[in-house]
């Protein structure tokens, strides 16, 4: 970045002063606790309705400021979409999450809890 400024300065015979901050993380899951998370989903969801294989994506999240405090998974719950219909963008007043979603989300992060307890004192009783 400096140097493209250092180029534009020059060409257009100004100064530039560049003052880079690092305003969003980049967010980094805890391999082994997304692994239990997707286990918990699949557990309720069944396997074929649960993926892992996410294209990355470039946008921003607050929670990748968590995982560098507190260890993590960030996932996304989603849906395949209602044929047929429009589906409103994420964010707006137009968006409406059916209640089974969010059911199913809660019971996620119960069943996560559970599985991630049993496994702690697995690793505590059994080493």
């Amino acid at each position: 970045m400096q140097t493209i400024c250092n180029g534009i300065a020059e060409a257009y015979e100004v100064e530039i002063d560049l003052d880079m901050r690092n305003v969003f993380d980049v967010l980094e899951n805890d391999p082994e606790l997304s692994d239990a998370y997707i286990e918990a989903a699949a557990d309720i969801l069944g396997p074929e309705n649960v993926s892992d294989n996410n294209v990355p994506a470039t946008g921003s999240e607050d929670f990748a400021d968590m995982l560098h405090v507190i260890p993590g998974a960030y996932c996304r719950v989603g849906h395949t979409g209602t044929k047929g219909l429009h589906n409103p963008a994420l964010h707006t007043r137009r968006r409406a999450v059916a209640n089974r979603c969010i059911h199913n989300g809660a019971y996620r992060g119960k069943t996560f809890a559970a599985n991630l307890t049993v496994r702690s004192l697995q690793s505590s009783i059994f080493g």
